[in-house]
């Protein structure tokens, strides 16, 4: 789990955040051409796999029918949404750092 969440905080800031020294305004050039779509991808398939990977391990509890598998399939799909969840905000949170910066806003590589 926590290689996943570091896999993801990784891969997400590489796409995200990039060095870009402008005073007055951020140009974000052939930047946004990669971004904008890997993030709206990122976004898009997050939650279906996290709904389909939810159904499965449900499935399989319902199949055994056991107390202990139940708990671990809710266990996991809380695990997943928090995943989701925090690739949503990821967005938000690495400009909020870079505001903090001298950097100023990327997110108009990401409109």
């Amino acid at each position: 789990m926590k290689k996943i969440l570091t896999f993801l905080t990784i891969i997400s800031l590489c796409l995200l955040a990039t060095p870009v020294f402008a005073d007055e305004v951020v140009d974000c050039g052939a930047i946004a051409n990669i971004t904008k779509p890997a993030a709206f991808i990122i976004m898009v398939i997050s939650p279906v796999i996290l709904i389909v990977m939810g159904t499965i391990d449900f499935l399989g509890a319902i199949a055994s029918s056991d107390d202990r598998a139940f708990k671990k399939a809710i266990n996991n799909l809380v695990k997943r949404f928090v995943i989701c969840l925090v690739i949503f905000l990821l967005p938000t949170i690495v400009n909020m750092i870079i505001g903090w910066t001298t950097f100023r806003d990327l997110s108009a590589c990401l409109k």
